[in-house]
């Protein structure tokens, strides 16, 4: 509570499902002996029953999100890795696959400008970085096009605590906010959307980063030729620290 600047009378003042409420009581129940009961009391969040469903649905949420950028990861690692196939390729096949791929980054980094390693400034001791989910730089009509965002805590003891819905949400604090420039420049980013669905709580520890994704889909078509120019910005639960994203420019083919 001392990190969301609230008192022992504070949580009797928020919503019982507030996200900030439930980062605590998992924390609590992670790190320290207090039951269930116990923590929903302190934290005046209604019946005990119902703080355990939400842990419980939170807890499998987070590692049902964990699992999918593992896989992510690995999928990607093996794609790019042209002699893990085995012995089955010659010299010559591995070396032109290479030359292939090869190819493709150097293609890949003249037409977006786009690279992995582009990340934000640096602010309020963190950085953040979006590309577009699968590490393509460019989207097709009708497919769901999302981003892959991702953000370092460069504190040494401040927990960057935050929430994420898997709906697009642009409220900063609990979605992602997004600024979209069309292939001729104009700002087409709607307004605030406020919707509300399933989602989980991060927090990310000093010294790390933590991934996830956002349906940018749902906020742009992409239906028009050209570069789209995309940024973001991701705030804590308590809006104290807030961070942007590098400038992002996917591509609509012809």
């Amino acid at each position: 509570m001392q990190e969301l600047n609230w008192s022992e009378d504070d949580p009797g003042k928020h919503l019982k499902s507030h996200p900030a409420k439930l980062a605590l009581a998992a924390r609590l129940r992670r790190e320290t002996t207090l039951t269930v009961r116990e923590i929903a009391n302190r934290l005046r969040m209604g019946s005990w029953k119902s703080l355990n469903n939400k842990l419980y649905l939170a807890g499998k949420m987070q590692m049902k999100n964990h699992s999918s950028l593992q896989n992510m990861r690995k999928s990607e690692k093996l794609w790019f890795d042209p002699l893990s196939v085995g012995s089955r390729l010659t010299m010559k096949t591995s070396l032109t696959v290479c030359f292939a791929i090869a190819t493709m980054f150097i293609s890949r980094a003249f037409c977006a400008d786009i690279e992995p390693s582009d990340w934000g400034p640096t602010n309020c001791e963190a950085q953040m970085s979006i590309t577009l989910a699968g590490g393509t730089n460019h989207v097709k009509l009708g497919k769901d096009t999302r981003l892959l965002v991702q953000i370092k805590n460069l504190s040494t003891n401040a927990i960057f605590l935050s929430y994420i819905y898997t709906c697009a949400n642009t409220d900063p604090r609990d979605g992602l906010s997004c600024i979209i420039r069309d292939p001729f420049g104009k700002n087409i980013t709607p307004k605030c959307l406020d919707s509300i669905g399933p989602g989980r709580l991060f927090g990310i520890l000093p010294n790390t980063t933590e991934a996830f994704t956002f349906p940018i889909g749902q906020l742009c078509a992409f239906d028009k030729v050209g570069t789209y120019m995309i940024s973001a910005r991701k705030s804590t639960l308590d809006g104290k620290r807030a961070v942007t994203s590098n400038v992002l420019r996917v591509s609509v083919p012809p």
